[in-house]
């Protein structure tokens, strides 16, 4: 959630969201609906819901919402776990 407050990213921009999307600058990515390049600047509060994000686990995985497997949510299981 705070992931999504600090960002203004919508839960279809989230889910995919990879490490390789994190730079130096910020978080870089291309937008859901206009597929247009958009970089997040990095500030103290999302860069520390991203360490925490990668504290949870400590297992190489390549998305930054992910399950415990490492493997990507769908937006039902998202849903899921929120209820």
């Amino acid at each position: 959630m705070d992931l999504a407050l600090l960002t203004g990213l919508r839960q279809g921009e989230l889910l995919p969201l990879e490490k390789r999307h994190l730079t130096d600058e910020g978080i870089d990515m291309l937008t859901a609906n206009t597929h247009k390049r958009l970089i997040i600047e990095w500030n103290p509060e999302l860069r520390g819901v991203i360490d925490r994000a990668f504290d949870i686990s400590s297992r190489v995985r390549q998305f930054v919402i992910c399950n415990r497997e490492g493997k990507r949510y769908t937006s039902d299981g998202l849903r899921t776990i929120w209820d």
